[in-house]
This record gives C-alpha cells, sequence and structure tokens, in this order.
C-alpha cells in the first residue's frame, strides 16, 4: 500500500481501527494489516504510537 495524500492516510487508519476492532489478534491477522501500518509510518514520518501494542497482542 502507498499513502499519497491525507485521505488515503484517513483511510489507512480507518482499516488500522476496524481490525483493531475485529478484536482477532495473532500472526495471521497481523500479516493482514502489516502492510497498511508500515504505509502510515512511512507516510507520518514516525512510528505508528499503537504498533507496540499490536505487536505484543500478536505474539501468540
Amino acid at each position: 500500500m502507498i499513502i499519497s495524500d491525507l485521505n488515503d492516510c484517513n483511510s489507512a487508519l480507518n482499516q488500522i481501527q476496524h481490525w483493531l476492532k475485529a478484536g482477532v489478534f495473532n500472526q495471521n491477522s497481523y500479516s493482514e494489516i502489516e502492510g497498511v501500518i508500515k504505509a502510515v509510518e512511512t507516510y507520518m514520518g514516525m512510528p505508528l504510537p499503537a504498533k507496540s501494542f499490536i505487536e505484543s497482542s500478536c505474539t501468540e
């Protein structure tokens, strides 16, 4: 995924929010959202604040 503007970024953040609300935290579900997280981080130029929580929740 490549984010080119603020609308793309908001859409990506909504995808992450939906994934978090679904509450299925495992390696398979994380691999589905990982590309979106990386795209947001690249666009924002900083780590996603919730990334530590997400990764620690998916280590099971």
